[in-house]
């Protein structure tokens, strides 16, 4: 089983814990575009691009079951438990993975095992399409929402320092869907600044929790 990651910083893993995330947008590798344009150039490819990646680039399929990836506190995962997990095709206790555990999994979720998470999603959906091309609609889906209390559209813990107080911050609102879902793609652990304005093309992944 494969496992995917959410941002913790600004409340994606739980957003789609509870439901209310059900869209995830991932950066097409660079080098899937150029053997397309390579192949296109001799004459080869017989799939239009959209459909050629889906069929030999998505990390996930429709119809995958996929674990959302969570530390092993996080997920409240007794590491005395997992001490007796066999690694799958093997006969004897991990030592290396008990050690990872406890050293990393423990805290970080890249060490975990996919097959000890307890939650999962199963993807319904992939479309490829620009960055920019997102509706409304969809980045309600990737974990923006609405705040009565400011009419605006907000992302959990998505704030900029107030001026004078370092240590002090106010959270951003915005006025529309996008305008929120774009900042949020230009902070540290999501995209890399620029990669709104750079438009790239993305897999979008749609998804629903597995009871």
């Amino acid at each position: 089983m494969k496992k995917i990651m959410f941002n913790d910083k600004y409340g994606l893993t739980d957003a789609v814990l509870q439901g209310r995330k059900t869209m995830t947008r991932r950066i097409v590798q660079e080098k899937y575009l150029r053997i397309y344009e390579d192949m296109s150039r001799l004459g080869q490819p017989c799939h239009p691009l959209e459909e050629w990646l889906i069929r030999k680039a998505a990390a996930y399929k429709v119809g995958e079951v996929v674990a959302v990836a969570q530390s092993y506190k996080d997920a409240g995962i007794d590491p005395h438990f997992l001490m007796f997990q066999p690694i799958k095709g093997s006969n004897y206790f991990a030592e290396m993975e008990i050690e990872a555990m406890f050293t990393g999994g423990w805290n970080n979720k890249i060490f975990v095992r996919a097959d000890q998470m307890p939650n999962k999603i199963r993807i319904t959906d992939i479309k490829v399409e620009r960055l920019q091309d997102i509706s409304d609609e969809d980045c309600l889906k990737e974990g923006v929402y609405y705040d009565a209390d400011v009419d605006g559209y907000k992302v959990f813990n998505l704030s900029l320092p107030n001026k004078g107080w370092g240590r002090l911050f106010r959270q951003m609102y915005f006025k529309t869907p996008r305008e929120a879902f774009a900042a949020l793609i230009e902070r540290p652990g999501i995209g890399h600044k620029g990669d709104w304005s750079k438009n790239p093309w993305v897999f979008a992944y749609t998804f629903e929790l597995v009871k």
